[in-house]
C-alpha cells in the first residue's frame, strides 16, 4: 500500500458523517472552478452526493449537481474603469474578492464541505458556516507557497480562522504539506492526496499526424510540451529559457526539438517576445488553451511515432510546475 492509499482510508474525520442515504458533499469552488479538478467527481456519485457551487459557465455535461451563484469580485472585475481601485480597496477590506452571494442558503444542507485554498474569503465563508452547522469542514490545497499573501493583514487572519475550523487538510503534493507544517497546521490534519490519473486516456499509442499538423510539426519532431495558465508563477518562462539553453547550437528551423507550449494568460505576450529575443520563432509554438478531455489526444498525439513516452518520458516530455 502507497502512503498516499494509506492517508486515504485514515480519514478519521469522516466517521461521523451521516450514513443510510447518501451524505451530501458542497464543493465550493466559486470563480476558481477548474476543469481537471472536477473530473473525477463523479466517481464519488456512489457513496456521496455531490453538489458543486460555482460562478463561471461550465464546459460540458457533468454527472453532479451544479448551484451557479455570483462572486463579488466576478461583477466588479466586468467594470474596468473601477477595476484597480476595486482590488486595492477589496483586498484591504476582504482579503480578495471570492465572496460568494447567497452562500449560506446554497451550501444549506451539506454534511461536508469541501473548499480550494484557505486564504481566500469563501473558505472563510465555508469556515463560519461549518462551524455553524458543526459538520466537517475539508480545505483542498493546491498552493505550494509557505505564507502566501500573508502580508495583507485580512489575509493573515482568514487563513488562521480557517485553519482551526477544517477537519482536514488534502495537500496536493508533498511540498505542500511541508508548506502547511510551516504554518502551523498540525501533521495530523493533512492528508496526502495526489491528483489521479485516467490511464485507460493516458495511455501509450501512436502519435497523431493530424495532431501533430496542427501544431506545425513534423512527424519526426521531438517535443516538449507544456499546457497550463501562462503566469509567472507557473514557470513558462522558467521552461522556455532551459529549452534555449539545451538546443544551444541547434537553434535552426530544421532542427527536430520543438517546445510547444499550450495555454493562455498574462505572460503569453512576454513568452512572444522572448521567443523572437532568442530567435528560435522556428522551434517554438504557442497555442490557445483546449478543454481539459481533450489532453490524452494532445499528449498521445505530440509523442514521436514507435515512442512509448506516456509511459517512459522517451523522446518526449511534459514540464508543469
Amino acid at each position: 500500500m502507497t502512503d498516499c492509499q494509506q492517508e486515504e482510508e485514515s480519514l478519521g474525520f469522516m466517521a461521523n458523517v451521516t450514513t443510510g442515504a447518501r451524505p451530501i458533499i458542497g464543493f465550493v469552488r466559486g470563480p476558481f472552478e477548474n476543469e481537471h479538478e472536477l473530473f473525477p467527481l463523479p466517481l464519488l456519485q456512489d457513496e456521496f452526493r455531490v453538489v458543486l457551487t460555482h460562478t463561471h459557465k461550465l464546459p460540458g455535461r457533468h454527472e453532479f449537481e451544479k448551484q451557479r451563484t455570483m462572486c463579488l469580485g466576478s461583477i466588479m472585475e466586468r467594470v474596468p474603469k473601477v477595476r484597480r481601485a476595486y482590488r486595492w480597496f477589496i483586498d484591504g477590506l476582504l482579503g480578495d474578492g471570492s465572496y460568494l452571494m447567497n452562500f449560506e442558503r446554497l451550501v444549506r444542507g451539506s454534511q461536508v464541505i469541501d473548499v480550494a485554498e484557505q486564504f481566500r474569503m469563501m473558505s472563510f465563508q465555508a469556515a463560519r458556516y461549518a462551524l455553524k452547522a458543526k459538520i466537517p469542514l475539508i480545505v483542498t490545497v493546491y498552493e505550494n507557497t509557505p505564507f502566501y499573501r500573508e502580508e495583507n493583514p485580512r489575509t493573515q487572519r482568514i487563513k488562521r480562522f480557517v485553519a482551526q475550523a477544517a477537519s482536514a487538510f488534502i495537500a496536493k503534493t508533498n511540498q505542500i504539506r511541508d508548506s502547511l507544517m510551516a504554518e502551523g497546521v498540525p501533521r495530523d490534519r493533512i492528508y496526502v492526496i495526489y491528483n489521479g490519473l485516467d490511464t485507460q486516456g493516458f495511455s501509450p499509442k501512436e502519435s497523431d499526424d493530424a495532431l501533430r499538423a496542427r501544431y506545425r510539426l513534423a512527424p519526426s519532431d521531438q517535443v516538449v510540451l507544456y499546457v497550463g495558465k501562462l503566469l509567472w508563477q507557473k514557470g513558462a518562462e522558467d521552461l522556455l529559457r532551459s529549452f534555449r539553453a539545451v538546443v544551444g547550437s541547434e537553434v535552426t528551423k530544421e532542427s527536430p526539438y520543438k517546445l510547444l507550449i499550450i495555454g493562455a494568460g498574462k505572460e503569453q505576450g512576454r513568452l512572444r517576445r522572448l521567443v523572437s529575443a532568442f530567435g528560435i520563432e522556428g522551434m517554438v509554438r504557442i497555442a490557445a488553451p483546449v478543454p481539459f478531455g481533450t489532453m490524452p489526444e494532445i499528449t498521445r498525439g505530440t509523442s514521436p511515432k514507435g515512442s512509448n513516452g506516456m509511459r517512459q518520458g522517451h523522446g518526449h516530455h511534459r514540464l508543469r510546475r
